[in-house]
């Protein structure tokens, strides 16, 4: 394995044993604004892509599944704003009770779990 994926597997079990150590890890990283932006947008286009799949072999029954199986795009664009929606308001309640985060920080304490369900995800297709 290359340093990149021992470092990812390493914070993957970090995240967890003890999530806020990692959370200060990935802080340490200081990642910039626009990897953590494109982070979020890729891991909205890389859940619509496997998503599709399942959806193809097996058809949703309820509305909003179907809704989504219609087109990897329409998927991505609903990941994606679900995404942004989260980070805005885990940042805005987290200020409302008192938090010092900043809206960055936010974003990648947001990413990083769901760029671990992309690996469920492929288990699971």
């Amino acid at each position: 394995m290359s340093a990149l994926t021992d470092r990812m597997v390493a914070l993957a079990r970090l995240t967890l044993r003890e999530p806020r150590t990692a959370a200060r890890a990935l802080f340490a990283e200081n990642l910039p604004l626009a990897a953590r932006s494109g982070g979020i947008a890729l891991t909205a286009v890389l859940s619509a892509i496997l998503l599709q799949p399942s959806y193809a072999l097996m058809p949703p029954e309820d509305p909003m599944s179907a809704f989504l199986s219609r087109s990897p795009f329409q998927t991505a664009l609903i990941q994606w704003l679900a995404l942004v929606l989260s980070v805005v308001l885990i940042y805005r309640v987290g200020r409302a009770f008192g938090g010092r985060g900043n809206l960055p920080d936010t974003m990648l304490v947001v990413l990083w779990p769901q760029r671990l369900m992309l690996g469920v995800q492929v288990v699971q297709l």
